[in-house]
């Protein structure tokens, strides 16, 4: 499994950038996302694994 952080200064700005990680990684399956918000930021982590091809 591996993780991408994201951080924005609004929640509007992160959802943005989280939408544009999705879209532009069909290939990773997505396990987990969680969000956390501090002052004056918000983050999410996202866990996901590469697609494996069995042949």
């Amino acid at each position: 499994m591996k993780v991408k952080i994201l951080d924005a200064m609004t929640s509007s700005g992160l959802e943005k950038k989280v939408n544009e990680f999705l879209s532009n990684n069909e290939q990773y399956k997505i396990k987990d996302i969680k969000i956390s918000a501090g002052f004056g930021n918000v983050t999410a982590l996202i866990v996901y694994e590469e697609y494996s091809i069995s042949l």
